[in-house]
């Protein structure tokens, strides 16, 4: 009878681990995105390197307001009017038109988690431009690192100023991913495409998903998609490039796929059901006890 107690408490304490180990790996999800989001130092230095540039993009962003859409509409008429919001990072895909780098795509097609073919891809920095009066996001500037020393690279960017605004900020990217459905993310990035096409990505309980910060190459705006929804969007594009074609500028191919882009939600359960288990073994475990006791006192 030892040895069966033993045994059952050892099962129960190998369970619990597991148990443990869940709820470990069951990080918040801001603290996923601010992980993926780069560290405050850097932030730092890309936001001081942007306010020293000799190209001084606030600045022209006033001068040649009129050519501006969103900005062109505000009473700012000063750099003087404009603050700078957070610094996010922006991870490249690698396009083989660009980069001579075929390995992403090829990874891409051939079913790689997107987690996996970028994680060591090069990444860009791109910082909101806000109106000092009431924080409305107007434009944006995007600065990569050139020879070791943060350049500004483009302005205003491509993403429009209230999405990239909101996907500056942690805590909004939550909120955002938790109205289309989704409760738990493992894994986060935001990628950037083609120079032009950026997307939210997710893993979450081994599943991939896509959303679209503009639109492009067949997808909606902020519509969620599977990886197979997504995979037959671009795996026919990317076999295209491989051939030597260019995908188009920043997307623009409609109706590439017919599928049923329904928002998925992907709310975890397993808490409960590991709860519901523990407490079942637990119960188990008591009543064995008890039964024992009582054999026990009978034989003497």
């Amino acid at each position: 009878m030892k040895k069966i107690m033993c045994l059952i408490l050892t099962v129960l304490m190998a369970f619990s681990l597991s148990i443990s180990t869940t709820y470990a790996a069951n990080v918040p999800m801001k603290e996923v995105i601010e992980k993926f989001d780069g560290n405050v130092e850097e932030k730092n230095v890309v936001k001081d390197s942007l306010l020293k540039s000799g190209m001084q993009p606030l600045k022209y962003l006033i001068k040649f307001k009129k050519d501006f859409k969103v900005i062109q509409n505000t009473d700012v008429s000063s750099e003087e009017d404009l603050i700078l919001g957070q610094p996010y990072k922006v991870v490249d895909f690698p396009s083989p038109t660009l980069d001579n780098n075929r390995a992403c795509f090829e990874g891409f097609i051939n079913g790689e988690k997107v987690i996996d073919i970028l994680q060591n891809a090069p990444y860009y920095y791109e910082v909101p431009v806000l109106t000092k009066k009431n924080n409305t996001p107007v434009s944006s500037v995007q600065l990569k690192k050139e020879n070791g020393v943060w350049e500004v690279t483009l302005y205003p960017c491509y993403m429009d100023p209230e999405i990239s605004y909101i996907v500056s900020q942690p805590e909004k990217v939550v909120e955002l991913l938790k109205s289309l459905g989704i409760e738990t993310v493992d894994k986060y990035m935001l990628v950037n495409l083609n120079r032009g096409y950026d997307f939210l990505y997710t893993l979450s309980d081994n599943k991939e998903y896509f959303i679209p910060l503009e639109k492009g190459f067949g997808t909606e705006l902020l519509k969620v998609y599977t990886r197979d929804q997504f995979q037959a969007i671009f795996a026919p594009l990317m076999e295209k490039v491989l051939r030597g074609e260019e995908l188009p500028t920043g997307g623009g191919v409609a109706n590439v796929s017919k599928n049923d882009n329904k928002t998925v939600n992907i709310k975890n359960n397993n808490e409960i059901i590991y709860i519901a288990l523990s407490f079942g073994v637990i119960v188990a475990v008591s009543l064995i006890y008890i039964v024992r006791n009582k054999i026990k006192h009978k034989t003497l």
